[in-house]
């Protein structure tokens, strides 16, 4: 009972567990966010190496002739990994920084601005050679961002005590 008091008759939490609280609860809100975002990026590439055209095998010897199906797929998620080091991790950094320095913005709104700032770094996909591949990154990116992401991302605290129940 130690970190409730009594103030005018209503048991409050105190402040500094209070604090305690809500710098856990970020924590584990961001980390659920970017654990969110992984799966996300990891089904689409999924299903784009399920979707997507088979591969030339790139031997040199071999005279247009495609990879199968499985090598193809381990392909495209080869490709996946390397993709998420040049979208994924950049799309986290946004999420969280823009989720870190949002106060005033609503939330329909909040989610437009991000939603536009994450698919710049999909921009590159622009230039592959499968079109699955920019149209499933992209609906990963809306997804996330229309309906998956928390919103706000770090919660405010709205006073310094909450009514206990």
């Amino acid at each position: 009972m130690d970190q409730w008091e009594v103030h005018e008759g209503v048991p409050v939490m105190e402040a500094s567990h209070l604090d305690r609280q809500c710098k856990g609860s970020s924590i584990v809100r961001v980390f659920r966010c970017a654990l969110s975002y992984v799966l996300i990026f990891a089904l689409a590439w999924v299903i784009i190496g399920l979707i997507a055209p088979r591969e030339v095998d790139p031997d040199p010897e071999a005279v247009r002739e495609y990879l199968s199906f499985w090598e193809s797929f381990l392909s495209y998620l080869r490709t996946g990994v390397v993709m998420f080091l040049l979208i994924g991790a950049p799309t986290i950094v946004i999420v969280v920084v823009a989720g870190i320095f949002h106060r005033k913005m609503e939330p329909p709104i909040f989610r437009a601005v991000v939603t536009v700032l994450i698919l710049m770094p999909a921009w590159f996909l622009l230039f592959s050679n499968t079109v699955q591949m920019l149209l499933l990154q992209v609906a990963a990116q809306v997804l996330f961002s229309t309906a998956v992401m928390p919103v706000p991302l770090i919660p405010k605290s709205e006073s310094q005590r909450v009514p206990k129940g």
